[in-house]
């Protein structure tokens, strides 16, 4: 094959499938002892393989799993939040929040790119927050998240387990902490319904109201007032796009365009643009190999190479203005958190 190419097995069906050489942005390489064919009893070798453009964060507290980052910036001379940003600018500070797990318990945290101290702003004995996106919505910091779980549902396969989306507003106060304000919990689909899950909200701006991504395919948007807790479906134009996509980043309007990079069912990540036409929004771009993938590269005792995808999670993203670049922010494998330029 082709070198600027690479074939992997997918860890959902086993099915092979090839993408862009390039776009392989993390590897680990396992070695198969001899007289041992099968992948499940491959070992780690330790040694790693990244793009240029790929940073992996370091862990706040080594004792926990730190993943699903999401990204915001926040302008320090007009005190408001955006998804765009100049990175030669000191007037904007780029913050992150992200999911820690300890004991199969998560909770989610803010930092600011440049502190060693992160801070807690989620957190209960029995609840389960997950997967944090950060927005911005008339300037201010609102942060989306799930959340599951109870005194008596310690699982979230518990038939009974609900897997619901709700979005808190923040201030950042003078003393650099950050203070809850209002919690909004949309009414839509099967949010808050009893044994039903959500997850893979996107908000973002059009306009001067919120709205919705709920899903990429078939591509469906709400608005919703935070005043009245009102959600209204508004008119999508159905593409036929042949991927399994999940909400990732929330949208970034650029000119009159909306950019999102989304995941797949086996966790590549996609770029998909849409934006609002007459009959209603309507998909007009996707990336026709993914922009990232995972993968696993496994050698047996006659020098055969199997590679096998891994997970890649993008959970927020701020365009620099200047570079023309994006900044994508990810899970890996569900232990890390990752940066991404694009």
């Amino acid at each position: 094959m082709d070198d600027d190419y690479i074939t992997y097995e997918s860890f959902r069906d086993k099915g092979e499938n090839t993408v862009l050489r390039r776009n392989v942005v993390l590897c680990d390489e396992y070695l198969l002892p001899e007289k041992v064919t099968t992948l499940t009893n491959a070992y780690h070798t330790g040694i790693q393989y990244r793009s240029a453009n790929l940073s992996v964060l370091p862990l706040f507290d080594a004792s926990a799993e730190e993943f699903n980052a999401s990204v915001l910036s926040y302008n320090t001379k007009t005190s408001t939040w955006s998804n765009k940003y100049e990175c030669d600018n000191p007037e904007y500070r780029v913050f992150y929040t992200y999911r820690k797990r300890i004991n199969d318990h998560s909770t989610l945290w803010i930092v600011e790119r440049s502190s060693t101290e992160p801070q807690c702003i989620f957190t209960d004995p029995h609840i389960h927050y997950e997967d944090p996106r950060m927005f911005a919505f008339k300037g201010q910091l609102y942060i989306s998240y799930s959340f599951w779980g109870s005194e008596s549902i310690t699982k979230w396969t518990d038939p009974s387990c609900s897997i619901s989306i709700g979005f808190t507003e923040f201030k950042l106060k003078n003393d650099g902490q950050f203070e809850k304000e209002q919690t909004y919990v949309p009414v839509y689909g099967d949010n808050t319904v009893q044994g039903k899950k959500e997850k893979n909200w996107t908000f973002f701006e059009y306009g001067s109201h919120l709205y919705c991504l709920y899903s990429v395919a078939p591509l469906t948007i709400f608005s919703y007032n935070l005043l009245t807790n009102m959600c209204v479906p508004v008119s999508c134009v159905q593409e036929s796009i042949n991927l399994s996509l999940r909400g990732g980043t929330p949208p970034i309007c650029i000119g009159n365009k909306y950019v999102t990079f989304v995941h797949c069912s086996d966790y590549l990540v996609y770029k998909l643009v849409f934006e609002m036409t007459g009959p209603g929004f309507k998909t007009t771009h996707i990336s026709k190999f993914p922009i990232a993938i995972g993968i696993t590269t496994i050698r047996d005792a006659m020098g055969w190479q199997y590679h096998t995808n891994k997970i890649l999670f993008p959970c927020g993203a701020i365009y620099d203005r200047d570079q023309d670049e994006y900044l994508i922010a990810m899970g890996l494998n569900d232990k890390l958190n990752a940066l991404y330029f694009l």
